[in-house]
């Protein structure tokens, strides 16, 4: 697993804000219904795939719960953006762990080793 860096989070995160804002809108307006789910489902895609790519199933746990409250709130509450910020704080957790537990690749000079 890798971990999450400040920049690639940011910008995932504001990627899902502004998704979720967009759908704040057309749920406020009515307007352009069909194109704030094309940018839903794409969005879902992307950050789904990042996730996976990052932590494999056990990160998308996080974005899959923020996506189920976004759902069930009709798309007006931001539960995406803070499932992706569940999801990030999580990986980044597990990896910080992972490294505590194993230390197999350290570096060692060539003298130690002999």
């Amino acid at each position: 697993m890798s971990k999450i860096s400040l920049p690639e989070g940011i910008i995932m995160i504001l990627i899902t804000a502004f998704s979720d804002g967009i759908e704040a809108l057309v749920d406020l307006t009515g307007f352009g219904i069909i194109i704030g789910e094309m940018i839903n489902i794409a969005v879902s895609f992307l950050i789904g795939f990042w996730l996976f790519t990052k932590s494999g199933i056990s990160g998308l746990s996080g974005f899959g719960i923020g996506s189920g409250i976004d759902f069930l709130s009709g798309s007006f509450l931001p539960g995406k953006t803070g499932g992706v910020i569940a999801s990030i704080i999580k990986i980044n957790r597990e990896t910080a762990n992972e490294g505590e537990d194993s230390n197999e690749f350290e570096e060692t000079s060539l003298k130690e080793t002999e």
